[in-house]
């Protein structure tokens, strides 16, 4: 039985995307997302003049998320939601990522969704040209940055 994964982008909740067939995008690949808690130090000092280092936790901070998948009309919104904030028109968009197992005579599953809240687009790069062995792909590549991301698993 042969599984293949890939993540469906929306621009919707995820509450939205349970119900929804219409991705704006599809990618075959996600990388990023760390999530961070800033430590903020304060110094104790303690009646016999001794003190010590404390610490406690801070702001939370999450890594920009990178999508890949190959270049095509697709990808034309995405682009424009780029060159329009690096225009200086700036709109955050709450964004959610799903992703699918696609599943051999068993259909699709939906395993993941990352729910990025306040989400604007940060970088896109160039693009990446193959044409080795005869076949030619050109791959697309969008960076996101997400205020807050919200894990949801799925149950199988």
């Amino acid at each position: 039985m042969a599984n293949d994964t890939y993540y469906d982008f929306y621009d919707l909740p995820s509450d939205e995307v349970k119900a929804s067939t219409k991705a704006l995008a599809q990618f075959v690949s996600i990388i990023g997302g760390s999530k961070t808690i800033s430590m903020v130090s304060y110094t104790s000092v303690f009646p016999n003049g001794g003190s010590m280092e404390r610490y406690f936790p801070g702001q939370i901070s999450f890594a920009p998320i990178t999508l890949y998948r190959h270049l095509d009309d697709k990808c034309v919104p995405l682009m424009k939601w780029f060159e329009d904030t690096a225009a200086g028109k700036i709109e955050k968009k709450n964004c959610s990522i799903a992703q699918i197992e696609l599943v051999e005579n068993e259909g699709v599953h939906l395993l993941t969704i990352w729910d990025l809240i306040n989400t604007l687009p940060i970088a896109q790069p160039g693009f990446s040209y193959n044409s080795y062995r005869g076949t030619t792909s050109t791959k697309y590549k969008l960076t996101l940055q997400a205020e807050e991301i919200i894990i949801t698993y799925v149950a199988p």
